[in-house]
């Protein structure tokens, strides 16, 4: 009887899975023994697996619609948020004359104290320290502007590769369906069938099956593989334009301080004070200077903060000291991550979702919080990636349910938060896809 060698293959293809393996090579039968291949399949049954063979190249064609149309979306998605991210440094770079016109502003201000050259020397100082923080975070933001083009370039370069292989891969598949469709000379079968044209029908037909399969199979691998890179540079990029909006909310700030400036010298004016203001000038810039005198000694922060307080003698040196560092440098708060570009959870496929984290600092412990929309959770297994690292924090349960939003607390002593996160959702059960809508990481 006729063994149709590709036919579980082909029943389950459109689950698409990920991980693309080699196909065991199976010969349709042996030449020889046609025996084999003798037409003994009845023509109902010939028929059940001609139509399942069709129904399941129609399912995977389902499938890569499915996935060009993510990788449109995604692709759109870029390059609207890497024009947001050219407005917003164009912001940035907008800022720097309202701050040189604010810096002369309060120098004019400066001039009806009673002592303007105390106070212009202050509001300099100032305005110098001002300057030098603007001029870096405008460097940065137009660095994380610089990353996401080269990052969109390096992804135009895969995405061109990969399409030309899918080009290629769809003209062969046009070629074999032209085959089956007799619209064009098929592949001869073995002489050893000369005298069965049922047998040499089965042959050829067989084999162009087994080519249109693997065909499908390799295509589908593609446009995954074009898919995943897709998610990775939507996400680099929301990361970059989330540094870009903190460097514009850090520039709003320097431009907020020199209208405190302003009005905390008119103030000064109105109350008759404007000698104390400018001593409380000077004071705040000694301190910034002093903080950027020890980076060049390379005196830590908190060994000098030590020093002050033991030198002082007062009180309780180990909590004045921690109430004073933390202050200063905000080391205690939690620390938040987010991906937020949703990834498709397609059946027999696992979505990854990535984040980079560009801190030093260790953690005691993480949450990962999962959004995640599915008609049935219990089809699902959660895991989480750092470098070497994977842990599975959720594993096929949840029964009949829908939907997910869970966190997961984990503790790992001193882990270095610094380098890529990865949350992937598996689906390897038929009938029920969803998609991960984001994730946070809260580092602790």
């Amino acid at each position: 009887m006729l063994r149709f060698a590709s036919l579980s293959l082909l029943l389950t293809l459109a689950a698409c899975t990920e991980e693309i393996t080699d196909k065991a090579s199976d010969a349709p039968f042996e030449v020889g023994d046609p025996g084999k291949a003798d037409g003994a399949l009845s023509t109902a049954d010939r028929e059940r697996l001609i139509a399942a063979f069709d129904a399941a190249i129609t399912k995977a064609e389902v499938t890569v619609s499915q996935l060009e149309s993510e990788i449109a979306q995604l692709e759109q998605s870029a390059a609207q948020k890497q024009q947001e991210a050219d407005q917003l440094v164009q912001q940035i770079a907008a800022r720097e004359q309202e701050i040189k016109d604010n810096f002369r502003t309060n120098l004019l201000i400066c001039a009806f104290f009673p002592n303007p050259g105390t106070c212009s020397l202050g509001v300099a100082i100032q305005n110098d320290s001002q300057m030098t923080d603007y001029k870096a975070k405008l460097a940065a933001a137009q660095a994380q502007q610089q990353s996401i083009a080269q990052q969109i370039a390096k992804y135009t370069q895969k995405r061109d590769a990969i399409r030309a292989n899918v080009t290629e891969i769809r003209a062969g598949k046009t070629r074999l369906l032209d085959m089956l469709a007799g619209n064009t000379p098929h592949p001869p079968a073995p002489p050893e069938l000369a005298a069965d044209p049922a047998a040499q029908d089965a042959f050829w037909r067989l084999g162009v099956m087994n080519d249109l399969d693997a065909a499908v199979v390799a295509e589908v691998g593609q446009l995954v593989t074009l898919r995943n890179l897709a998610v990775e540079l939507d996400q680099t990029i929301d990361e970059s334009i989330l540094t870009i909006h903190a460097l514009e909310a850090s520039v709003d700030k320097i431009v907020e301080a020199q209208r405190k400036t302003m009005m905390d010298l008119i103030i000064g004016l109105t109350s008759g004070d404007p000698a104390a203001k400018a001593t409380k000038f000077l004071d705040q810039q000694i301190a910034a200077k002093t903080r950027s005198l020890l980076g060049k000694l390379d005196w830590p922060l908190d060994e000098f903060v030590k020093y002050l307080l033991s030198a002082r003698g007062e009180g309780n040196l180990n909590t004045l000291y921690k109430n004073i560092f933390q202050h200063l440098l905000d080391d205690a708060a939690p620390r938040t991550y987010s991906a937020e570009t949703p990834v498709n959870i397609l059946d027999h496929t696992r979505a990854d979702s990535s984040l980079t984290v560009t801190d030093d600092r260790p953690a005691e412990f993480i949450d990962v919080t999962v959004e995640i929309e599915h008609t049935y959770i219990n089809d699902l297994t959660i895991s989480l990636e750092h470098g070497p690292d994977s842990l599975t924090l959720r594993n096929r349960s949840g029964g009949s349910g829908k939907n997910l939003t869970q966190t997961f607390r984990i503790k790992v002593p001193h882990v270095a938060l610094k380098g890529a996160w990865t949350v992937h959702v598996a689906d390897d059960v038929d009938g029920d896809i969803g998609r991960l809508v984001r994730w946070d990481l809260v580092a602790y």
